[in-house]
């Protein structure tokens, strides 16, 4: 059991000490919500809508105790979590002090089952209030003794009327049930569709930093793309310009051959035409 719970085991106060001490406890429990709202005044709503249930009277004072605390402070709890008051009521009027204390150390959230049940087997507060002003309406008055023998000549009436009575009633509760049933399926899907539209709303925001982070993977690879792409650039201009003085030096080299070729020919054919002339002389000098 949580420290605050236990320490107000034997709580006896006001309104206002009510909500002083609930203040602390939802604080030290972590429960939801803001805790600066709780005040008297919403003290006295959760006892006119039945979720609290309402104090002693002493005198002109509402006395409050330990059990009303911890129907104070499990039903804010469900109210916070977005359960309707309607459904809290009776599941909180359902639970005993051991159970209650579970709810809200443990802050356990009851399921549709639960709630049901609850409904089923503990009556609202204005249905309650009905029954006691149909019971006070359908109080017998003060009646002399001839009424008395008159209501037995007539008994098997009276009884007839009574049956009518609690048919209508039971078929009035019932279709009072079906209401609330009706409209605690409607809570529960609109709690269902404001849940799928919040998964919703994540899963968009979800893709859409997955795009984002995708769009700057692929920024990402075309930069490295684009670097590679200008060192390849780099190499083969590089590779271009080294081939473009290799063949010009190449060529230099052939003018340069070439030139020293046509030089090599004109010295052999200078060498030729001196050696003809030296064997034209030679012959000439042995024919004298």
């Amino acid at each position: 059991m949580g420290y605050f719970i236990e320490s107000n085991l034997d709580f006896v106060g006001n309104s206002e000490d009510l909500a002083r001490v609930a203040t602390i406890a939802a604080q030290g429990l972590f429960l939801p919500g803001d805790h600066d709202k709780i005040n008297e005044r919403l003290i006295r709503y959760y006892v006119t809508e039945g979720l609290v249930t309402r104090p002693k009277r002493i005198g002109r004072d509402a006395e409050y105790g330990y059990l009303q605390l911890l129907q104070f402070l499990a039903s804010r709890f469900l109210v916070e979590q977005g359960y309707p008051l309607a459904k809290v009521a009776p599941y909180i009027q359902a639970l005993e002090n051991k159970q209650l204390e579970d709810l809200v150390v443990q802050q356990h959230k009851p399921n549709l089952a639960e709630l049901l049940v609850a409904a089923y087997q503990t009556p609202s507060l204005k249905l309650r209030q009905s029954r006691l002003s149909d019971e006070k309406k359908i109080s017998p008055p003060k009646r002399s003794l001839k009424d008395f023998l008159d209501d037995e000549e007539n008994a098997e009436t009276l009884i007839q009327h009574q049956k009518k009575f609690f048919i209508s009633e039971n078929q009035g509760q019932k279709e009072k049930s079906l209401r609330e049933v009706n409209a605690f399926n409607l809570t529960t899907l609109e709690v269902s569709i404001q849940e799928i539209n919040k998964k919703m709303f994540q899963l968009k925001e979800q893709l859409y930093r997955q795009q984002k982070e995708s769009q700057l993977e692929m920024r990402h690879l075309q930069q490295a793309i684009d670097q590679i792409q200008y060192s390849i650039s780099q190499v083969l201009e590089t590779s271009n310009q080294r081939l473009l003085n290799f063949m010009m030096e190449f060529k230099k080299n052939e003018q340069r051959q070439a030139q020293e070729i046509s030089l090599l020919a004109e010295k052999i054919k200078l060498i030729e035409q001196n050696s003809l002339q030296k064997n034209t002389q030679r012959s000439a000098g042995d024919d004298k």
